[in-house]
């Protein structure tokens, strides 16, 4: 599973998003999303109108709807919030004041160290490891056998139209 993202942390601070959601840090694990049985991941998907992979791909982006609709899994999920979590069309937090952070090494499960050491987390400017700015970009990690590598990015110059 190296192309999981390892496993991030968010937690709400909109107050009226504290106020339904709590304080608390919420963990967002790709490998544990993908653990549960098929028809739980359809019903997901079902409700939230899109693939799994698709949030799994907004949320390394960060997009707005990335954001929203991983920390509603994680939510929905969560053993001990799962029943409470709304509905996904009742969802609404303010997902631009959702603080992200990586799972600190001593909450990872024994052997999830390997499991989820496939993406590279990199923190915006102003971040550290324990509190990132915000949502962390994510690269995806070179392939074992050395097929793939992160794409290089490339700025091209544009020169002004003339007539």
């Amino acid at each position: 599973m190296a192309s999981l993202l390892k496993p991030l942390q968010f937690r709400f601070t909109d107050p009226a998003d504290i106020a339904d959601y709590g304080d608390r840090w919420w963990t967002y694990d790709e490998s544990a999303v993908i653990g549960h049985r098929a028809r739980t991941l359809m019903l997901l998907e079902q409700e939230i109108g899109v693939p799994i992979a698709n949030v799994m791909d907004g949320v390394r982006a960060s997009s707005v709807f990335g954001d929203m609709a991983g920390t509603w899994i994680a939510l929905k999920l969560d053993p001990d919030f799962g029943d409470k979590a709304p509905d996904f069309e009742d969802y609404d937090p303010i997902v631009m004041a959702i603080k992200w952070r990586p799972l600190p090494a001593e909450d990872l499960e024994p052997g999830k160290e390997e499991a989820s050491a496939g993406g590279q987390v990199l923190l915006e400017p102003g971040g550290s490891p324990d509190q990132p700015a915000s949502a962390p970009a994510v690269l995806p990690a070179a392939s074992a056998t050395g097929a793939t590598s992160p794409t290089d990015t490339v700025s091209l110059i544009t020169m002004p139209v003339t007539a």
